[in-house]
């Protein structure tokens, strides 16, 4: 991923991917999935994390697979972690 570009969430991943080209409202969505309409907000407004079951939930919905799911949300976290510029000044390489 380019530094300067801003790590992509799975919720929008799956706003701008699924719901909107799909027209499928988040009510919609929550009640297809059986979880809080709560659960899917958070998500889509990017202030919660993907969880395996939640992953999984969208896989049967949707057809992908849990692991592209799952695999949005490490690829997030890696880009957004928080202490890494200070990691890499305190553990010295294997060398």
């Amino acid at each position: 991923m380019n530094p300067q570009q801003k790590p992509i969430h799975p919720g929008q991943v799956l706003r701008t991917e699924y719901l909107e080209p799909l027209n499928i409202s988040l009510a919609e969505l929550s009640r297809r999935l059986q979880v809080e309409l709560s659960v899917i907000q958070e998500l889509i407004a990017e202030k919660s994390r993907l969880t395996v079951g939640l992953a999984y939930r969208l896989y049967l919905y949707f057809g992908t697979s849990a692991r592209y799911w799952l695999n949005l949300q490490r690829d997030y976290d890696l880009a957004t972690y928080p202490d890494k510029e200070i990691l890499q000044k305190q553990i010295q390489p294997y060398a």
